[in-house]
């Protein structure tokens, strides 16, 4: 794995420090998606999230966003 690489549980436990919970979690993926969608899609993608995963963070993050 390359060293630049940052595991999905390293950015959620990121995330926890800094008092975000699930629930802020989710608005951050949705503010994401509404902005910069093909951004939240590369983010995705280098967090090596398989395919399956990221179609289904992108379908709910769209959904709460509008």
């Amino acid at each position: 794995m390359p060293r630049d690489h940052v595991t999905v549980d390293q950015w959620t436990e990121m995330f926890r420090a800094i008092g975000l919970q699930d629930p802020d979690m989710h608005k951050w993926h949705a503010e994401f998606e509404r902005r910069h969608p093909d951004g939240h899609q590369g983010f995705l993608e280098w967090l090596h999230l398989p395919a399956e995963r990221i179609t289904g963070i992108r379908q709910r993050s769209a959904a709460a966003a509008s």
